[in-house]
């Protein structure tokens, strides 16, 4: 196998392990030249398989999220207000404690009840637009999970209907089934808890973290 640098004090050097699953991780991998096209112009320098099909399969990989993620532009709209809906979720589940603490110190512990009712109503308002905002949130990313979805289909299908009689020998018609149905479907499911769970969270953690660290310091 062969790998293209450009750079021959690099190929010099070797190739660093970055994966931080291999036990060697870190450690420099030699390589040699190949003498046969010196004179070329092109600088290579041999690997051993173990060694460079990670390296690819790591380059495949990443070429291919990007490619999955390209499909999401004509849905950009629907992202950008599902990550607004998100904030407004996470700033009205936020603000829920701090007016459970007012209803406590200025209502409860002096005894006004006006006071109490109109917190308590401020408390119920903010839970019913955080709920909304929830729903919304849901709604518009499974509208652009489900768009992403028919277009991967769309595109798989496009290619497969494409495929010489060599190709489909390759694949069997359940795989094929499979990869447009339940693959695309189950990235379709990922996406859409990406949208909802994984925006959140960190929203959430810095918002509960630093009201919390703000407090404890002054």
């Amino acid at each position: 196998m062969w790998l293209g640098v450009k750079r021959e004090d690099l190929v010099k050097q070797g190739v660093k392990r970055e994966d931080p699953d291999d036990p060697n991780a870190g450690a420099v991998v030699p390589m040699t030249f190949d003498t046969a096209i010196a004179g070329s112009g092109i600088v290579a320098a041999s690997i051993s398989g173990d060694v460079a099909a990670p390296l690819f399969a790591a380059v495949e990989f990443q070429l291919l999220m990007f490619k999955l993620f390209s499909y999401l532009k004509p849905f950009k709209g629907l992202v950008t207000l599902v990550v607004l809906l998100a904030f407004a979720q996470s700033l009205s589940a936020l603000y829920l404690p701090r007016l459970m603490a007012d209803i406590v110190d200025h209502g409860i512990v002096t005894g006004n009840t006006r006071q109490i009712m109109i917190t308590g109503t401020w408390m119920l308002a903010v839970a019913l637009l955080g709920t909304a905002c929830a729903v919304g949130s849901s709604y518009f990313s499974a509208m652009a999970a489900t768009g992403f979805g028919r277009d991967v289909r769309a595109s798989i299908f496009s290619r497969v209907a494409r495929f010489s009689v060599h190709q489909f020998d390759q694949f069997s018609t359940a795989s094929l089934i499979t990869r447009t149905t339940n693959d695309t479907t189950q990235v379709q499911q990922v996406l859409i808890m990406m949208m909802t769970m994984v925006i959140t969270s960190p929203m959430m953690a810095i918002g509960g973290v630093m009201p919390s660290s703000l407090s404890a310091w002054w």
